[in-house]
């Protein structure tokens, strides 16, 4: 770690004058300016050969990788300017892959992806570079037969991982998933002349598909993502996915917390919390998930003063305006919070983090400090919102995988449920098309077919119901039928008597 650290030192900051690393355990947060690619080349191979450190932080490894593997292709992420930039580094060639680089900042231009979306994607843009390269291919010359044989790879090792659900058909939609980027990073390469004119297309190429016929991809990149899900649509631009599997998020829509479940994992919290601070801390991840169907990343991106904000918009009105500062691509939407969990949000300020602060000497500053500490009055990552609620939703009986994520389909299901029932009364349209439209925006999506599988299990789930009902009713008027056509037959029988 030494070597590496001086390494980097004399190579990024001494040549630029800058001042040293800030180094913290194993890893680190370089704030590094763009390097020439030949210095940064020298740079990774140094390192990478020492095997004592790596250039940059945050090395992906992935979630479903096996525990012993020699990969080919290894990466990283760093931000510079405001951008986060995948680095995919060719182990063999001891090179920079620019067309895997290139694309994913393309894709950080055009769609303005977090750091967690860009990780997802940058690990499945590696493995299929990776299976291209074990089979001696390139970009340029893969082939409808190295999509299926990916795919067909990609499904056996997530159904081998030990964090696999052993559930084929969510395994099918993580593959999916994998695959859909490989076929977008075929067609950017094709339309930037980086391989050739018969790559990729929907007649008389070696890959099938009609991405770069499609209208909306005409306009680059960042379209695709608000692209129509038709099952027509989909089999003509990834014709090899795994079919029937539903929507592209990784999400499962199998589950929904109840509010048994909810209170459970409450109570979880405050047993086995070792102080009111964190207890009142975590129960209010659970609460606000659980009010508005934020993710986990913008739960933590609120701050006191927004809080206190917040406070001063309190009236006779139910409800206030609130724009966390981390949103999903960049956005910037506001929502509307109820006042009394504004004032919860408020009163664990008052009550609890700053009586903490005191305590501990924490050093807060109550206009820009983040309103989730840890223990050591530094901010909480987000995966750590993760981990505490996850345990709690367990002990409570939930399924392994159910964390705060769920909380957010709990809130889209029963905002769908609510406004179903609204548009019923109202007389008015009670398409899923018209639903998500109108429910999107209170989940803070800008693309309404996102929520169409969450609209789609409602109104499925609401006829099931009502079908229930009606077959009920059907028997019991049958039984009252028979029941009536007995008595009469008795009455006929004792008057022939």
């Amino acid at each position: 770690m030494a070597l590496g650290h001086r390494l980097i030192e004399k190579a990024c900051f001494e040549h630029f004058a800058l001042q040293h690393l800030n180094v913290k355990g194993t890893l680190y947060e370089l704030a590094i300016p763009y390097l020439s690619l030949d210095l940064l080349d020298e740079v990774i191979a140094t390192l990478l050969m020492t095997c004592t450190a790596r250039v940059y932080p945050h090395v992906l490894t992935g979630s479903s990788a096996p525990k012993v593997r020699s990969p080919q292709v290894e990466l990283s992420i760093v931000s510079y300017d405001g951008k986060f930039i995948v680095l995919f580094y060719d182990m063999a060639k001891e090179l920079l892959i620019e067309d895997l680089t290139d694309f994913t900042l393309a894709l950080f231009d055009d769609e303005q992806l977090d750091y967690k979306t860009i990780s997802n994607v940058a690990y499945d843009l590696r493995l299929f570079w990776e299976f291209l390269a074990c089979r001696g291919r390139c970009a340029s010359h893969c082939t409808d037969e190295d999509f299926a044989s990916f795919r067909d790879a990609e499904l056996k090792s997530v159904m081998l991982s030990n964090r696999s659900k052993q559930k084929k058909r969510i395994a099918q939609g993580t593959v999916n998933a994998r695959l859909r980027w490989a076929y977008r990073l075929l067609a950017w390469l094709q339309r930037q002349g980086r391989i050739p004119g018969d790559s990729l297309g929907e007649r008389g190429c070696r890959v099938r598909s009609s991405l770069l016929c499609s209208e909306e991809y005409r306009h680059g990149v960042q379209n695709i993502r608000y692209s129509s899900r038709s099952s027509t649509n989909e089999r003509r631009r990834y014709p090899l996915l795994f079919r029937n599997i539903g929507s592209n998020s990784k999400h499962a829509t199998n589950f929904f917390p109840s509010e048994d479940t909810r209170y459970a994992a409450i109570s979880r919290i405050h047993d086995n919390a070792c102080s009111d601070y964190i207890a009142h801390r975590n129960t209010l991840f659970v609460d606000i998930a659980n009010a508005l169907g934020w993710r986990r990343a913008s739960i933590n991106s609120l701050t006191i003063n927004g809080i206190k904000e917040a406070l001063k918009q309190l009236s006779s009105d139910d409800y206030v305006t609130l724009s966390p500062s981390i949103q999903k691509f960049g956005y910037t939407e506001t929502f509307d919070v109820p006042c009394w969990l504004v004032e919860r949000m408020n009163h664990f300020v008052e009550e609890y983090l700053k009586p903490m602060a005191a305590h501990k000497k924490w050093k807060i500053n109550t206009n820009s400090s983040n309103l989730f500490l840890g223990v050591n009055g530094k901010p909480l990552k987000d995966r750590s919102i993760t981990q505490i609620v996850s345990k709690a939703m367990r002990s409570a009986g939930a399924p392994p995988w159910a964390s705060v994520h769920s909380f957010r389909r709990k809130f889209a299901n029963d905002e769908i449920q609510d406004e179903t029932k609204y548009r019923l009364d109202k007389g008015l349209d009670t398409s899923a098309a018209s639903i998500s439209a109108s429910v999107s925006l209170r989940l803070g999506q800008h693309d309404p077919d996102s929520i169409y599988p969450y609209v789609a299990r409602s109104l499925t789930a609401q006829r099931s119901s009502i079908d229930e009902e009606r077959r009920a009713h059907v028997s019991a008027v049958e039984q009252e039928n028979i029941a009536l056509k007995s008595l009469l037959k008795l009455r006929r029988t004792d008057g022939q008597r």
